[in-house]
């Protein structure tokens, strides 16, 4: 079923505005199919740009979980302050330990979860739809971190 996972990513696209400003910004380069299969334990294509370079879906096989990744410049800051009027009504908890600042935002009834993360002049954002909350969570974080070893 391939509508949630469009759906997330051009939500994602509506949610935080413009793509980043940076030449390089290109989500697609941020994971490997490998390291999502390290992570989640599920076998994923290749990633896809969705909608720009700045959104990047890996597609697992049955396409009930996927992953999906948002790379911004710090400079939009709407995935951490969530400064966007779209963000008013995310819920937003802290996460400690991860780049420069890092939260958790939440809205069940609309897009579930995501983790974003701002590490220098850079912000991206993680999320895992169609695992349960809990895993999901814990998918996000595990690959916050594979990204933030390379940035």
């Amino acid at each position: 079923m391939k509508l949630p996972f469009l759906f997330g990513a051009v939500a994602i696209f509506v949610l935080f505005g413009n793509a980043p400003s940076t030449a390089d910004a290109n989500a697609c380069t941020l994971l490997t199919p490998a390291q999502i299969l390290t992570a989640t334990g599920v076998v994923v294509s290749a990633g896809k740009n969705l909608g720009g370079s700045y959104i990047c879906g890996w597609k697992a096989s049955n396409a009930s979980k996927n992953i999906v990744v948002y790379f911004e410049d710090a400079s939009h800051r709407t995935l951490i302050s969530g400064s966007s009027p779209f963000m008013r009504n995310v819920q937003k908890t802290p996460v400690s330990g991860l780049g420069d600042g890092a939260v958790y935002i939440s809205n069940a009834g609309m897009f579930g979860t995501g983790l974003a993360v701002k590490k220098g002049q850079h912000v991206f954002q993680v999320r895992a739809p169609g695992f349960p909350a809990d895993q999901g969570k814990d998918i996000e974080m595990k690959l916050a971190r594979v990204i933030l070893s390379h940035m």
